[in-house]
């Protein structure tokens, strides 16, 4: 803050020691008026925003009409107007600010990168006074704005498109327009693919896929609005892991291969249309006040660039195996993904939520979802407010101090209150639709990735634990899209599962001890004669992603961390505290893994910055080649999971049950048996000789001795892991 005054302070001194006349002073005057205007955000102080106001109309009666800077003086001071009207409500600051907008645009050539922005401002506040008089006309002229702005975009300023499409959409959604939230939204989804396209790094992407966050979901729901079905359920689809499904493509593709088999050129001229566009826009910003004839150069470089990506695009797609390089997917793509599951798209909006059930033979059905609100949602996940902390706070708290017991009281409060929640705006009308014990995959928009929708529960007597769960209702699998179930199930069609590699606590670690590791290794590794254990300190980064291409089934029984702004970073703890990363799996290009198993804490929380890019270990996973990851929300119980996972590799490999199945039960078994249960279990186990032959074992000796150790201590009434905290962490992902 004491950077910004000691600019103001410059910048007003720069102010007085100019002369009347002198051609700079409207620019020290427009920039005074900026740095007041940024102080104000900060501080609120209403006399910054007087000053700001007054230095801008300062500087725009010394500038002459034809002066190129004139439209950016108008607008700045057109927009430092527009928050004194949000202030105090004052319809002439809001009249002269619309006034200020038109000025500039009428001054500003069509071809100049500046124009979107200034037709977004102007389309912003015409918008603001249709909702203050109701006057139809200001209605209309925004709408025109708010299009012209974005069409513009997509020629000069990308960006500019999409931020201006965005806020005509939501402007939309609130009329309750729903075919001009359609409209609107194809704007915003050309831009962002195209600023996807032509993105030479991922931060870059990340950058601007930001701006689309949310917009699918409410297109989904303006389109299902007018029964639309198909349509919906496509758009929340291409809206969903843009960056995954890109990657996806591109590794299908392996864009290196083009130069050895004879079409080197094709790879050439990709890289050279993304390298001239980027040319071209680096070009249209160093000009930032262009002529007319300035602005025609930059509107004939951009679209020569953007025709010349175009072309080698199509052209790429004329070769075998690169006919859906970059394309966007069609109803045909999620329909070939309805395979032995429905797809269930959930996303909240501004008016409610919305799911998509496809199932076979194209059949669409909307689940409206009135109390799922973005509002909701966010009170959900991050309240303060009573009777509980948020889901996410109330996490965040006790894994700060897991030894505090008040915040693991919390935290489990806010656990089984939220997932009642989930049920009750979520999950019970889609159960409601679906058939008893189907199987489903869910793609859940947004932050809905970051709940546990499996363990979403309602009172019932006549359950063992009085409660009724999602998963007793439904086999549930998640993933980020449909282009990503049809890839796996691909993969688990021709991957066996016959060779593993095991992780097994890697040391040293600055973490805590992991003493039911080793038997949990112990179970795991006796289903399969082929098996490789990396251990302790061979536990090393290097070492893992050395053999991973040598087997297709992983176990990793290890410490594992989120890291939610930082989703590339998320992965598992090896060996000296390395961690082996999102990053390092989406390096990876692996023949096939049928299952991948994450007995580790948090390996799949997806991140919050983008959190419709489903950016977590799993996701990475998938795109490397794995067809189905087992893996957890939040930090798990060292002996449960042991437990849980003992279980679920017995009805994976003994019964032959599908992955996702075999979880399911083992968490049915783990919440609703007794301890005397449980330890009858294990002592069955004891009394039997364990057969050597993969498919046909049951747990190893050694585990079941030391489960049944620990709970022959526990009250044998008691269901010990009836919470979800226990068993509901885990969520499959995949096929």
């Amino acid at each position: 803050m004491s950077d910004l005054d000691d600019s103001i302070a410059n910048t007003k001194k720069a102010v007085e020691l100019t002369p009347e006349g002198e051609p700079y002073l409207p620019m020290y005057l427009n920039n005074l008026g900026n740095l007041l205007s940024y102080r104000y955000q900060r501080t609120g102080a209403l006399s910054d925003l007087d000053d700001s106001i007054a230095n801008a109309q300062k500087a725009v009666e010394l500038t002459q009409v034809g002066e190129p800077k004139l439209p950016m003086y108008l607008n700045s001071l057109g927009r430092s107007l527009s928050d004194r009207y949000e202030r105090t409500g004052a319809l002439s600051d809001l009249d002269d600010s619309i006034a200020n907008a038109q000025k500039a645009v009428e001054l500003t050539p069509e071809g100049s990168p500046s124009l979107p922005m200034y037709l977004n401002n102007l389309g912003n506040r015409l918008s603001d006074r249709y909702q203050r008089t109701g006057a139809l006309s200001d209605l209309d002229e925004s709408i025109a704005a708010y299009q012209r702005a974005a069409q513009r975009g997509l020629e000069v300023r990308l960006e500019e498109s999409l931020i201006s499409a965005s806020n005509w959409l939501y402007t939309a959604f609130r009329r309750e327009a729903w075919a001009e939230v359609v409209q609107a939204y194809d704007y915003a989804y050309q831009a962002s693919t195209r600023l996807v396209q032509t993105q030479l790094t991922r931060q870059h992407q990340t950058q601007w896929l930001k701006q689309s966050q949310g917009l699918a979901a409410h297109t989904a729901y303006a389109l299902a609005q007018q029964n639309q079905l198909p349509e919906a359920v496509v758009t929340l689809e291409r809206g969903l892991a843009q960056l995954l499904s890109e990657a996806l493509a591109r590794n299908r593709a392996d864009l290196e291969q083009l130069k050895h088999i004879g079409h080197s050129h094709l790879y050439d001229n990709y890289q050279q249309a993304v390298t001239d566009w980027h040319e071209a826009q680096q070009f249209s910003n160093s000009l930032e006040h262009p002529t007319a004839e300035q602005s025609e150069l930059i509107l004939h470089r951009l679209r020569a660039a953007r025709e010349q990506l175009d072309n080698t695009i199509a052209a790429i797609r004329q070769l075998d195996g690169y006919a859906d390089f970059l394309a966007a997917p069609g109803f045909a793509d999620i329909s070939a993904a309805v395979k032995n599951t429905a797809l269930v798209y959930i996303a909240a909006t501004q008016a409610g939520g919305l799911a998509l059930i496809v199932a076979e033979n194209d059949a669409i059905t909307p689940v409206w979802l009135p109390e799922l609100t973005v509002e909701t949602l966010e009170q959900t996940l991050d309240s303060l407010e009573a009777p509980y902390s948020g889901y996410l706070r109330a996490y965040d708290n006790w894994r700060r101090d897991t030894k505090d017991e008040t915040h693991r009281t919390e935290w489990l409060n806010a656990l089984e209150q939220t997932t009642q929640l989930v049920w009750q705006r979520v999950m019970a009308p889609i159960i409601e639709i679906l058939p008893e014990s189907a199987a489903i995959t869910l793609i859940p928009v947004g932050r809905l990735g970051l709940l546990p929708l499996h363990a979403a529960w309602t009172p019932d007597s006549t359950a063992p634990t009085g409660k009724r769960y999602a998963l007793d209702a439904l086999t549930i699998s998640y993933a980020p899209n449909a282009r990503a179930v049809r890839a796996v199930q691909q993969v688990a069609a021709r991957i066996p599962a016959d060779t593993l590699l095991a992780i097994e606590e890697p040391l040293p670690v600055k973490a805590n001890k992991l003493p039911s590791a080793q038997y949990e290794t112990k179970t795991v590794i006796s289903t399969f004669k082929q098996h490789q254990v990396l251990k302790n300190k061979e536990a090393t980064r290097a070492a893992v992603l050395k053999a991973l291409p040598h087997c297709n089934v992983l176990h990793f029984s290890c410490h594992g961390l989120a890291n939610l702004e930082k989703p590339l970073q998320s992965g598992v703890v090896m060996a000296h505290d390395k961690i082996l990363t999102v990053k390092d799996i989406l390096d990876l290009r692996l023949n096939g893994i049928r299952l991948a198993t994450l007995s580790a804490c948090e390996t799949g929380i997806p991140g919050i910055e983008l959190p419709e890019e489903v950016v977590n270990l799993p996701a990475g996973l998938l795109q490397a080649g794995v067809a189905g990851v087992a893996a957890s929300l939040w930090s798990v119980s060292d002996f449960s999971t042991m437990m849980l996972m003992a279980y679920f590799y017995d009805r994976w490999r003994l019964d032959q049950l599908k992955p996702a199945d075999a979880l399911r039960q083992a968490q049915i078994w783990m919440r609703d048996t007794t301890n005397a249960q449980k330890k009858a279990y294990f002592k069955q186990l004891l009394s039997e000789p364990t057969p050597t032959i993969p498919n046909e074992t049951k747990m190893a000796q050694e585990t079941a001795k030391a489960l049944r150790q620990v709970i022959m201590l526990k009250d044998p009434k008691e269901r010990e892991f009836k919470h979800p905290f226990y068993w509901a962490a885990f969520g499959f992902v995949g096929v």
